[in-house]
């Protein structure tokens, strides 16, 4: 899970860049429906979504080893 994660955060991080935008804010305006729906909007709205479920899932396990 851990490697899937990093995989993630380097295409929110490549996202970031070539949109000159950060993720909380690129997330606030898709999800009030400001950028349409262009395929890579979605690509990008995916991997933040799968990269904050793998970040549960990691704390989850890690709280519940503990």
């Amino acid at each position: 899970m851990e490697r899937k994660l990093v995989t993630y955060k380097r295409k929110i991080k490549e996202f970031e860049q070539l949109k000159g935008m950060d993720t909380k804010t690129f997330m606030i305006s898709f999800n009030k429906g400001e950028l349409g729906d262009n395929k890579e909007w979605i690509a990008w709205d995916h991997a933040a979504n799968v990269a904050n479920l793998l970040n549960k899932k990691i704390h989850d396990l890690e709280n519940y080893v503990s």
